[in-house]
């Protein structure tokens, strides 16, 4: 046989190996076991469990690390690596049939929480949990529904982060959960992905969202607790506040997209800061952007759609320093230079403000939609 053949032969035979084996999980007792746990429980290292079709509603009591008490969990996940597929959201359906909370941080979806995992998760939806998935690790996820639990993934990403696409996040009136919140500093990306009543919370991680809806919230997105966050080409519209950054040391980057708060479209807060550009921004009642004692603003070639508050109404003591807002180059909706003073609240408005707004030059037209070359571009401004 031909060395070359006899190499192939032997990576195929090391690679099928450490695919580790497939565990089969069916309702109707044709497959390998009929309740998840089971199937948890009898996986290892590198294993991939095939849950079919139907609604899973057995659970265990667990008691997780640091925990007191037991807690309700509709699957316990005791190795490190895993791959878990559905039969598709809406198909293959894991949690209680209504919610109802216990008091204990219960029931949960998927609990991974002993060691640090690696999770790839696909085309399974988790609903009715206080967690859908409450996770410590490297998460890799596509085409799942976490509906209508407090959080949907609660998830501390460490260094390993991720990558969730293709998902959705849901909630129900008259509370609107937490579609995911983060936490430990890890790297992750959400691609193409819908919360809908359910925003995200980004504390202390670095998360970065593509293409992503984000509606029926009283806030769109929050960011904090030192986090880093960026979004290209996302939607946040029906929302009291769209993006609100707070805690020090937080911080945010926009990339076209369109942000609309019947509040505002950012509130920028407690020394945190954030660049915007080729963006809308449409306010409400307070303004379109609230700086309040935030470090640096920055906007860019953005449009302006004023609600019935200000465009930009800003405050910052005198133990912080006075700061200067860079919103330069961006169309306000009017060339009238007056009417746009008027819409700005700053130093020159109430001397107890420490923030001043540069809004000049600013853009004949709108910005976003328009695709100029830079000579072109140039002759907006004044």
């Amino acid at each position: 046989m031909p060395r070359c053949v006899l190499c192939l032969l032997l990576i195929l035979s090391l690679a099928t190996g450490a695919w580790g084996a497939t565990i089969t999980v069916r309702k109707d007792g044709t497959g390998n076991y009929s309740v998840i746990q089971q199937a948890l429980d009898a996986a290892a290292n590198g294993d991939t469990i095939l849950i079919g079709p139907g609604e899973y509603t057995d659970y265990k009591m667990v008691r997780l690390p640091g925990w007191t008490w037991d807690v309700r969990t509709y699957g316990d996940v005791m190795v490190a690596n895993l791959v878990i597929v559905g039969a598709g959201a809406g198909n293959t359906i894991i949690g209680p049939v209504n919610y109802n909370f216990d008091g204990t941080q219960g029931p949960q979806g998927l609990t991974f929480d002993r060691i640090a995992h690696d999770l790839k998760i696909s085309d399974i939806t988790i609903r009715n949990c206080f967690s859908g998935l409450y996770f410590w690790g490297a998460l890799w996820m596509d085409r799942c529904e976490l509906k209508n639990n407090d959080y949907g993934i609660g998830w501390n990403t460490v260094s390993a982060g991720g990558v969730i696409r293709d998902s959705r996040f849901s909630g129900t009136d008259p509370y609107p959960p937490t579609g995911i919140r983060t936490a430990g500093g890890g790297r992750s990306v959400l691609e193409n992905c819908e919360f809908a009543n359910a925003f995200p919370y980004v504390g202390n991680a670095e998360i970065t969202f593509r293409s992503c809806r984000l509606s029926g919230s009283v806030i769109g997105l929050e960011v904090a607790d030192g986090a880093h966050c960026q979004l290209w080409d996302c939607d946040i519209t029906d929302v009291g506040i769209g993006l609100k950054t707070f805690a020090s040391g937080s911080t945010c980057e926009i990339h076209n997209s369109r942000i609309q708060g019947t509040a505002s479209a950012l509130t920028i807060d407690q020394r945190t800061s954030a660049t915007v550009d080729g963006s809308s921004l449409t306010g409400g009642s307070n303004s379109v952007v609230l700086a309040r004692d935030s470090n640096a603003l920055t906007i860019h070639g953005c449009d302006f759609h004023k609600g019935t508050g200000p465009v930009i109404r800003s405050s910052r003591p005198a133990a912080w320093g006075a700061v200067t807002y860079d919103l330069t180059n961006n169309y306000w909706g009017t060339t009238d230079e007056a009417e746009i003073q008027s819409w700005i609240i700053d130093s020159n408005d109430d001397s107890s403000i420490y923030a001043t707004v540069l809004y000049t030059p600013f853009a004949g037209q709108s910005v976003p939609s328009e695709t100029t070359t830079w000579g072109d571009l140039k002759a907006l401004f004044r």
